[in-house]
């Protein structure tokens, strides 16, 4: 399948990376992330902020991967820049039904048909703005369940041992009646 951008031109894009310091019943660590890749599905972890955004940078990489090999759109970076706002003017093309039937809504409303674009264009923002902000506390609840699973499941099953792999990342070794498992650790 064609493609418009290679693999590595979304992985050379340029995000602005936000630190927080997050507190939680481990300690306190700092995360890094971006807006635009999501705070809660593509982020790192750190005890500084160098090991944060070091972090960050391999999982954002990996993140980008999974999202190009299963055909998943990937955000680009916001362009922030000093340029002046634009002049506000929006020219809008329909047809003729759906402008008779917007000017008619628009005085059932007791407002011009400017204001009632307006009011439906501000609505439809701040509904995506609520949804992006429910998505994120979701995935922030599903990764906290997710952890606190993998807790419970490894201390009823004789308690969870972290050893590094090869690749110097951490597993979580798991004794289950089945043999023993390994999965990756996000903690450090």
């Amino acid at each position: 399948m064609f493609k418009e951008k290679a693999l590595d031109d979304f992985k050379r894009l340029s995000y602005k990376i936000i630190i927080e310091t997050i507190k939680d019943e481990f300690g306190t660590e700092l995360m890094a992330y971006t807006k635009e890749l999501g705070k809660y599905s593509c982020y790192g972890k750190g005890s500084t902020i160098q090991e944060a955004v070091s972090d960050f940078q391999i999982i954002k990489d990996e993140f980008i991967e999974y999202l190009f090999d299963n055909n998943k759109p990937i955000p680009e970076p916001v362009i922030q820049s000093d340029e002046p706002l634009p002049n506000g003017v929006i020219t809008l093309r329909t047809t003729p039904v759906m402008h008779a039937q917007l000017i008619k809504q628009a005085k059932d409303s007791n407002v011009s048909l400017n204001q009632y674009l307006n009011q439906i264009i501000s609505g439809a923002s701040a509904v995506n703005d609520v949804k992006n902000h429910f998505d994120r506390q979701i995935q922030y609840l599903c990764d906290r369940m997710s952890a606190n699973f993998d807790a419970f499941y490894g201390w009823m099953h004789g308690g969870i041992q972290v050893e590094q792999d090869k690749s110097n990342s951490l597993l979580r070794k798991y004794k289950t009646p089945e043999g023993e498992k390994f999965w990756p650790s996000r903690r450090k």
